[in-house]
């Protein structure tokens, strides 16, 4: 069992590397190219190890999905430790992906869902599996039910008395505001309210659920009863026996509906993890403890039945009990929670505009409009969603996919208990693996600042943390000798060891992305004036005189607190040097030619090769370098032609300066909105002269302070948005 965890844990390690929402692929498939409109999702769900090929080098993405598979895929996604768990002890992969589904509340054993062990391997349909993936969302984030009520734990008014009633057979009526409870078969029903829709059912496993709109939803992930600051389920997984209740009342003077008055502590039946069931003990079919508001402290059981309420609001200490009945009523002089009046608000239930939406019955049309509403279902091309219709690869492994980054969404900021390899780019530990907390959809760029090893720089690609997975590899790669030079005077400068012109003077500006001072004293000499930003250290505050250690900024008459841990800046205008040539032949004056390492394609083999240049010679021994170490660089990235200066009149590109260099121009093209300007297409991964945006020359020429024109201006990774120009790198970044 160990070794089959520890796989899976490891193929969930490889696809935190990136995290996701980055779609690195580890696999290709014959019949999956890049430009399938399924491609990352299927990739991501493979990286994952919730999708496989066929054995046979493909995906056939248009297959059909059984129940078997489906579930499978569900299970290892939202319950891999489950279903790995399953597989361990010899179950088959169908079996167990049908178990973990029975045990997870994503199939309820005995509703509409009619798929059994025999028939795991018929065809599940599109409105099955909506059912399905419903089951796995978390509730809206609302104090009110997962359909967005606000007038209570379930959208109820006043009134509410829904406890949790149980008994094999037995049945009892629990009025206040409607609510009734009937019980018979093992099971429990609790219809909330007149009207209402929702429904609290208890199953033969003894699992409760929400019922609303014929969808049914584990309470655990529905309903959040906060009394005093904790919720009930929270209290109960610390190992807590008692909730803290807050008593109120109205606040008539205040305008507000309630008023503290007093707390006092009251023993529950809930154990840690406790599913939210409160089966009576033997001899008694009906147990109610700390009722929710809205309890009118009516108890009328049905004849036969037996009722316990105990800690009621507004109890007038009567026992009388119905003839046949035995009810037994305590801490009635104890106060509790008690509503304010609320008119329900109506509730209007929009249906997706689906053409064949209205085919479908009450229960896959709720599981659609949840779906729809979170954009996971979108509907095919001719405005239909076609419920009975059979489910392909590619459609499976897109829902499941949305369905994910909507758990994701809605569990958003949510603290997570984390484990943490701190890796090279290779996957080569860099230090120890550690544990801490991290949130989820927090980047983890923003993880890994926290973890950086001494040494070591936050590595790009970046993704996310997500509920798939509990374990990342944060990757780190080694800080340059510019980086550690910057490090070094920034620290020196602060403390007042040099002044701010030796620092701007420093040799690691040549390497910073960007425009600055340093790199256009090396390329010109022309004196100009700009104003600019530097770092400054507060000067300490004697705290005798100034009791709450306030310093002015920048003069002002009012006094701000200043933080010593964050760094602190003021603006200066400084003389620094000009950026311009004024003609072709003063700007050749300043070029060099550069003969450079590349490697050439011929047909499926790369042979070595030279590229000439003409640069800045202020730039010709870096350039030398920079192509030095992408011949040498294991990617081996092929170049067909590149350029350096060009003289372009009244143009503000770098190529009039020689600061800029262009690679595979037709393969690297430069477009705007989507309209190509210059060259063909950019299609890494598909072209091998297309320039990969994590691959070795956009890294290597970055390390020495050039911006790839890829995505150093449209601020987005959409071609068909903003400008790109993927053949470009310059020395300025423009």
């Amino acid at each position: 069992m160990k070794r089959k965890l520890a796989g899976l844990l490891a193929a969930l390690l490889l696809c935190s590397c990136a995290g996701p929402g980055a779609f690195a692929a580890n696999q290709s498939f014959k019949d999956l190219p890049a430009s399938h409109w399924a491609y990352q999702e299927i990739t991501r769900a493979v990286t994952y190890g919730i999708m496989n090929g066929l054995g046979d080098g493909s995906m056939n993405p248009d297959g059909t999905l059984t129940w078997a598979h489906y579930l499978a895929m569900i299970s290892r996604t939202f319950a891999p430790m489950a279903y790995e768990g399953a597989r361990s002890s010899g179950t088959d992969w169908r079996t167990a992906g049908y178990q973990t589904a029975l045990d997870k509340g994503y199939l309820i054993s005995g509703d509409f869902l009619t798929v059994t062990p025999s028939t795991l391997n018929e065809p599940i349909s599109r409105q099955d599996v909506a059912v399905l993936l419903s089951r796995t969302l978390p509730a809206a984030r609302s104090n009110a039910s997962a359909y967005g009520d606000s007038s209570g734990a379930f959208g109820n008014n006043g009134g509410n008395g829904a406890g949790n009633v149980s008994g094999g057979g037995n049945s009892g009526n629990v009025s206040g505001g409607g609510n009734s409870g009937n019980s018979s078969g093992g099971g429990s029903t609790i219809d909330a309210g007149d009207g209402a829709g929702i429904q609290i059912v208890t199953d033969s496993n003894g699992r409760i659920w929400i019922v609303k709109d014929g969808v049914s939803i584990p309470l655990s992930q529905s309903v959040e009863i906060v009394v005093h600051g904790d919720s009930v389920q929270d209290k109960a997984k610390e190992g807590r026996n008692t909730l803290d209740v807050v008593a109120s009342k109205p606040d008539s003077e205040n305008g507000n509906a309630f008023k503290k008055q007093t707390s006092a502590n009251y023993p529950t039946t809930r154990k840690a993890n406790d599913d939210g069931d409160t089966t009576a003990p033997s001899g008694s079919s009906v147990k109610r403890v700390n009722t929710v508001s809205g309890d009118d402290g009516e108890t009328t059981a049905a004849s036969g039945s037996s009722v316990k309420r105990t800690n009621n609001a507004s109890d007038d200490g009567d026992t009388t009990a119905p003839s046949g009945s035995n009810r037994q009523r305590s801490g009635y002089d104890t106060p509790v929670i008690a509503p304010a009046p609320v008119t329900p608000a109506p509730v209007t239930v929009s249906n997706p505009p689906l053409s064949d939406f209205d085919q479908m019955d009450a229960n896959h049309q709720a599981a659609v409009r949840r779906l729809y509403e979170l954009n996971i279902v979108r509907g095919k091309s001719d405005g239909s969603f076609g419920p009975t219709d059979t489910v392909r690869r590619s459609d499976g492994a897109v829902l499941l996919m949305r369905t994910l980054d909507a758990t994701d969404e809605l569990r958003s900021g949510e603290t997570v208990s984390l484990t943490l390899e701190l890796v090279d780019g290779d996957g080569k530990a860099v230090a120890e693996t550690v544990t801490g907390n991290g949130r989820i959809n927090q980047s983890l760029s923003s993880l890994a600042s926290v973890y950086a090893p001494t040494g070591y720089k936050v590595a790009p690609p970046d993704g996310k943390v997500s509920v798939i997975t509990k374990r990342y590899a944060l990757k780190f790669a080694p800080l340059t000798q510019a980086e550690k030079e910057e490090i070094e005077a920034t620290a020196q400068y602060r403390n007042g060891q040099i002044t701010e012109e030796e620092y701007r003077a420093k040799d690691f500006w040549l390497k910073k992305l960007g425009d600055n001072s340093r790199k256009r004293l090396l390329i010109y000499g022309a004196e100009y004036t700009e104003t600019i930003e530097v770092p400054v250290t507060p000067e300490p505050v004697d705290s005798a005189e100034n009791p709450d250690a306030l310093t002015p900024v920048d003069g002002a008459e009012s006094a701000t607190p200043v933080d010593p841990a964050t760094p602190q800046t003021r603006l200066e205008t400084v003389t620094r040097t000009e950026i311009r040539y004024d003609s072709d032949e003063e700007a050749k004056s300043h070029m060099a030619s550069v003969e450079v390492p590349v490697w050439r394609l011929r047909g499926n083999s790369k042979t070595p090769g030279t590229l000439s240049l003409t640069v800045n010679a202020a730039l010709a021994e870096e350039v030398k370098a920079i192509f030095t170490e992408i011949y040498n660089d294991p990617e081996q990235f092929p170049i067909s032609d590149g350029g350096g200066y060009s003289w372009r009149a009244n143009s503000g590109s770098e190529h009039i300066l020689g600061t800029a260099i262009d690679l595979n121009v037709d393969s690297n093209y430069q477009v705007r909105d989507g309209v190509a300007l210059v060259g063909s297409g950019w299609t890494p991964g598909e072209d091998p002269y297309s320039i990969t945006p994590g691959g070795s020359v956009v890294r290597i020429f970055a390390e020495h302070g050039w911006d790839w024109g890829g995505n150093a201006w449209a601020g987005h990774s959409d071609q068909t948005y903003g400008y790109h120009d993927y053949m470009h790198f310059s020395y300025f970044g423009r």
